[in-house]
């Protein structure tokens, strides 16, 4: 089951800071994640990341919360896959990571080798974090094979 974006722009005109905060707190105990605003068209503005096997499912339940919790008809509806929400938004998606040392376990070679083929740039990946450096597991699992024989790794 994933979650999906379900935006319902409902026919409330105008609505109070009641309004809004009594539709927030209706659909909290649904753990549906809302934000609940006015609408660029200054209509009650309900956005919901709702779980569930589809976008059509998902819709359906985000639409009929937002209805019953407001009270309203929807004027407009609009959903989303959750990862096509996140990119539309801007948001990265962290790929696994591990440390040097998983790194290099993994690749069946030195913690210092892992260390030297990251300066040489060897891992487009690798990123500080804090103290500690990391690497995006995709990345380290693709040089398994070419790690085992370190002339072919330099």
């Amino acid at each position: 089951m994933k979650h999906h974006a379900v935006y319902v722009e409902l026919d409330v005109k105008q609505p109070s800071t009641t309004k809004i905060t009594d539709t927030l707190e209706g659909l909290t105990p649904l753990g549906y994640s809302p934000a609940v605003g006015t609408s660029p068209s200054g209509r009650l503005d309900v956005t919901l990341s709702v779980p569930a096997d589809s976008v059509y499912e998902a819709t359906a339940r985000g639409v009929v919360a937002a209805q019953q919790v407001a009270g309203a008809a929807a004027v407009r509806i609009e959903a989303l896959d959750g990862d096509e929400h996140d990119a539309m938004q801007g948001f990265d998606q962290i790929p696994d990571l591990v440390s040097v040392s998983q790194a290099a376990e993994i690749l069946q070679v030195s913690r210092q080798r892992v260390q030297q083929m990251i300066d040489a740039g060897q891992f487009v990946t690798a990123r500080k974090v804090g103290n500690a450096t990391v690497l995006a597991t995709s990345e380290v699992a693709g040089r398994v094979h070419s790690t085992a024989l370190p002339h072919l790794a330099q």
